[in-house]
C-alpha cells in the first residue's frame, strides 16, 4: 500500500498550473471605477502559503477586474504588472527579491488621476504610510497583542511599536474576521465603525494542477496534525493524546506538517513524552514545510485533520479542510468557530480527553459535505470566496465618504526594519 512518503513525494513532481491569463491594461475599460495599488510585499517568500497566498489570490482577482486599474507595489517602489504576473504563475517570489536587488523600481510618486481615485491596499504591515489619498490595511491577527506570551519579545516589540501608527495613518482597515475585527475594536477602541469592514478571505485549489485534483490515492490511513510547530499552535497536545493513548499512533500514521518555529525543539518534546520508540519507527513523521500540492494531497487522503491552534486571526488551514471536506478537529478560540462553522469538531484546549473524544467522532466521517447544522459544502463555500473577499475590499474603498478628511497621519512615515 502507496505510504506518506509515496504521497509528499508525488506532490513534488506535480507542477503548479500556469496562473489564469490576465487583462492587458491597454483594453481596460475607459468608464474605470478607480486605480488600485495592492502591496506584494509578502509574496517576496520562495513559497506562497498564509499571507503570502492572501495576497496572492486578491493580486489575481484584481488583475481579473476590468472595472479596476490594476498597479502593484512592494515597500515603497511600484511593481511592474509583468512581475507580478510572473510571481503568480511561478508561485513563488525568489524572482521579487532578486529584482529588488538588481533595480530600481520606480518610487511611489505618482500624482492623483484626474479620471478616478486612487488606493493602496497593504496587505500586511507597512513599510511606509500615507504613500496614496486613500489607504487601506489588511489585519490579519492581533496575536502579539492578545497571545504575547506566544511569541518571542522581540517579535512582540516589532509588532507592538509599529502597529498602532499603522493603524491610525488608515483611512480603512480590513478584518479577516469578527473576531479579529473585536480584537481591534477592545484594544484600539480609537478604531470606528466607519473605519473598520469585515472581509473573511477565500479559500480555492484552482492554483493546484489538475492532474494532483484528479489523483486518486489509496493511501495508508494516517492523521494529518497541521501547524507551526511553536507555542501557539499547540502542536504538544497532541503529543500528549499519544502519550495518553499510543493505540492512535499504531493505528494511524500520525503526520505533523509544518515548519519549526520558536520554543522547545521538537524532539525533546517527543522525548519528554517517551515518544521517541514512535518516531524512529515512523508512527509519527514530521514533514517539516508542506508545499500547496502537498497539503492539497494531505487534506483528501486524511482519516482527519487536527489544527489545535490556541489563536487565530482567521484560520486559513481551517478553511482549507473544510473545503474539501476533511474531517477537522480545532478549538472554539478566536476566530475558528467563525470559519469551521458545524463542519469542524472541536475540542477544549489543554483538554487531553476532549481532543481524544472529538478526534474519535471525526474519524468516524470520511467525508464532511453536511454541516451538523444541516448547511452545505456548497452554500459555506459561497461564503469563503477570493472573489468575494476582493470585491468587499474593493467596494468599500469605493463607498468611502469622500466628504469626510482622511486620516490625519505623518504624511511619509517610513518604518524601519
Amino acid at each position: 500500500m502507496p505510504n506518506v512518503s509515496d504521497l509528499l513525494s508525488m506532490s513534488k513532481r506535480i507542477l503548479l498550473p500556469p496562473a489564469q491569463p490576465t487583462v492587458d491594461p491597454l483594453q481596460l475599460n475607459l468608464s474605470c471605477r478607480g486605480k488600485l495599488y495592492i502591496d506584494i510585499s509578502p509574496m517576496q517568500e520562495p513559497e506562497f502559503t498564509g499571507i503570502p497566498h492572501v495576497a496572492a489570490k486578491l493580486c489575481e482577482e484584481l488583475l481579473g477586474d476590468r472595472t479596476m486599474e490594476p498597479a502593484f507595489f512592494y515597500n515603497r517602489h511600484q511593481v511592474p504588472i509583468e512581475i507580478v504576473e510572473h510571481l503568480l504563475q511561478m508561485r513563488s517570489g525568489s524572482m521579487l527579491r532578486w529584482a529588488a536587488a538588481k533595480f530600481a523600481f520606480k518610487p511611489m510618486l505618482e500624482p492623483r488621476s484626474r479620471r478616478y481615485e486612487t488606493y493602496g491596499l497593504h496587505t500586511n504591515m507597512k513599510f511606509a504610510r500615507r504613500m496614496f489619498p486613500i489607504e487601506g490595511q489588511i489585519v490579519h491577527d492581533l496575536t502579539t497583542i492578545v497571545t504575547p506570551q506566544h511569541h518571542t519579545p522581540g517579535t512582540n516589540e516589532y509588532h507592538q511599536s509599529k502597529f498602532y501608527g499603522d493603524l491610525m495613518s488608515n483611512d480603512i482597515t480590513f478584518a479577516v474576521s469578527h473576531s479579529t475585527a473585536t480584537d481591534l475594536k477592545t484594544y484600539y477602541p480609537e478604531v470606528t465603525e466607519r473605519e473598520l469592514v469585515v472581509s473573511h478571505l477565500g479559500v480555492d485549489w484552482t492554483h493546484i494542477d489538475q492532474r494532483a485534483r484528479d489523483l486518486k490515492f489509496d493511501a495508508e490511513r494516517f492523521i494529518l496534525v497541521l501547524g507551526t510547530i511553536e507555542p501557539r499552535k499547540n502542536i504538544g497536545i497532541v503529543l500528549d493524546l499519544l502519550k495518553r493513548n499510543p493505540q492512535f499512533a499504531r493505528t494511524y500514521r500520525i503526520v505533523i506538517g509544518g515548519r519549526v518555529g520558536w520554543g522547545s525543539k521538537f524532539e525533546k518534546e517527543i522525548e519528554d513524552r517517551g515518544l521517541k520508540p514512535l518516531l524512529e519507527n515512523g508512527r509519527i513523521l514530521q514533514t517539516g514545510f508542506v508545499s500547496e500540492t502537498a497539503k492539497y494531497l494531505l487534506f483528501r487522503n486524511a482519516a482527519a485533520v487536527v489544527y489545535p491552534s490556541t489563536y487565530e486571526g482567521f484560520g486559513l488551514p481551517v478553511a482549507e479542510a473544510v473545503s474539501l471536506g476533511a474531517p477537522i478537529v480545532t478549538t472554539p478560540s478566536s476566530s475558528i468557530p467563525e470559519v469551521g462553522m458545524d463542519f469542524a469538531y472541536y475540542f477544549t484546549s489543554g483538554d487531553v480527553a476532549s481532543l481524544e473524544d472529538a478526534l474519535t467522532a471525526a474519524i468516524r466521517q470520511k467525508h464532511v459535505s453536511v454541516s451538523r447544522s444541516g448547511e452545505t459544502l456548497d452554500s459555506w463555500l459561497e461564503r469563503f470566496s477570493w472573489n468575494r473577499c476582493y470585491t468587499t475590499i474593493r467596494d468599500s474603498f469605493l463607498a468611502l465618504d469622500r466628504s469626510q478628511p482622511q486620516s490625519s497621519g505623518m504624511q511619509d512615515v517610513y518604518r524601519h526594519a
